[in-house]
């Protein structure tokens, strides 16, 4: 899952809910404020007696709540996969997908561990907003990862055009908010991996010309120009490929030159830099080359899951005093995560809400085959902290 935003209806017309600004005018800004039932009760529709709060015990209270608050302000998914699914799936060919049928009862999907979203989950979860991601993976460096990135460009276009009925095409906050008035599901677009810009700014450009409006700098694989952090801890044995990519980064930078060259020119073309997958000293060095805040699209804290994936404190403070924003991993309920694991969930809420304040988020990523126990908590229902449970629990 993704973002989740709450801003008071009276200032609904000042502040914006994924506010997207951007172009040579100047860098793009981002508004974000956790959903918390401790500071949003009555602050969206109809402002409650005194007491009235006290009342929201139940779980059929706190559900209508969520219900009430997601018609009004935009719930917004920071990171799907779906559309490489489709790629694998139906290599595709969107003729032979129904998005509109409940894809449990379809086949390979209902037997795919890593396809849980469907018009029909997305509707039940009130999702007013999607990142789809326009993913290729790192076997394709140096090869076709262009074509690839542009040809899952392509399908999430189509996707949207085919089922219009629902999804609305959006690239800045005016009109993701067009698209939630209007009762359809405002649709963007993400590239996760910056292998797929092939080192060219013209690339970068023509992404964001398409309409693509956040990249993650880096996959599970280093690019020429930016370390991942699943290779920080790789041993020194390596190829010579990956030798000469380590020397980019042989004093202990996370971004070359043409790096951070990558991550202005995101500035001023007003796209969203995402620094899931990256390394903690790519981390660093984009939060201090960027003008603009950041977002980690799908990690949690690693204070409480020491993943080289997640992201720890001293970064989420900057991130907090930047105002960019992380979206919590979610992973699907997992029979293998028992009680004692599933009470570190509140954990994550409270690590990522002490450091940054409230530009917190959902982020989709659910990966159950190669979970492991106590690296990332699934959240199965609201809780005093979290109002994401219609999202969460409904939609993949």
């Amino acid at each position: 899952m993704g973002k989740v935003y709450l801003l008071p209806s009276e200032e609904l017309n000042e502040k914006l809910v994924l506010n997207l600004r951007g172009g040579q005018s100047g860098v793009w800004t981002a508004s974000v404020i956790i959903l918390s039932i401790g500071t949003w009760v009555g602050k969206v529709g109809p402002r409650p007696a005194d007491g009235e709060t006290a009342h929201l015990t139940s779980p059929r209270d706190r559900l209508e709540t969520v219900r009430q608050v997601l018609s009004e302000v935009p719930l917004i998914d920071g990171h799907n996969d779906l559309p490489w699914n489709i790629r694998n799936f139906v290599h595709n060919q969107l003729a032979e997908f129904d998005f509109d049928k409940d894809l449990r009862q379809v086949a390979p999907w209902s037997k795919s561990a890593w396809s849980q979203t469907d018009l029909v989950r997305l509707r039940q979860g009130m999702v007013g907003g999607q990142f789809w991601a326009a993913y290729v993976p790192c076997e394709s460096q140096h090869l076709n990862a262009v074509q690839l990135t542009l040809e899952q460009v392509d399908l999430i276009k189509r996707l949207i055009e085919k089922y219009s009925q629902h999804m609305q095409f959006a690239a800045s906050s005016t009109e993701i908010l067009d698209a939630h008035e209007r009762g359809r599901i405002a649709s963007l677009i993400g590239v996760e991996g910056g292998h797929s810009l092939g080192s060219s700014l013209a690339v970068l450009r023509t992404l964001y010309q398409l309409g693509v409006r956040y990249l993650t700098l880096t996959h599970t694989c280093n690019t020429p120009w930016a370390k991942s952090s699943s290779v920080e801890d790789e041993d020194e044995d390596v190829s010579e490929e990956r030798e000469r990519v380590k020397f980019s980064f042989a004093l202990g930078g996370g971004l070359t030159a043409f790096g951070k060259a990558v991550v202005q020119e995101m500035n001023r073309l007003g796209m969203l830099i995402d620094l899931s997958h990256t390394a903690r000293a790519t981390m660093r060095d984009a939060l201090r080359a960027s003008k603009a805040p950041v977002i980690f699209s799908h990690s949690s804290a690693f204070a409480i899951c020491n993943s080289s994936r997640n992201v720890p404190d001293d970064i989420l403070k900057q991130l907090g005093e930047s105002q960019g924003s992380t979206l919590d991993k979610q992973l699907r309920e997992d029979p293998r995560i028992n009680s004692r694991h599933k009470q570190l969930r509140e954990k994550f809420f409270d690590e990522i809400l002490t450091n940054i304040g409230n530009s917190y988020g959902k982020g989709g990523m659910y990966d159950p085959d190669e979970m492991r126990l106590g690296e990332n908590i699934a959240v199965d229902f609201v809780e005093e902290r979290a109002a994401v449970v219609v999202a969460v629990r409904n939609c993949g």
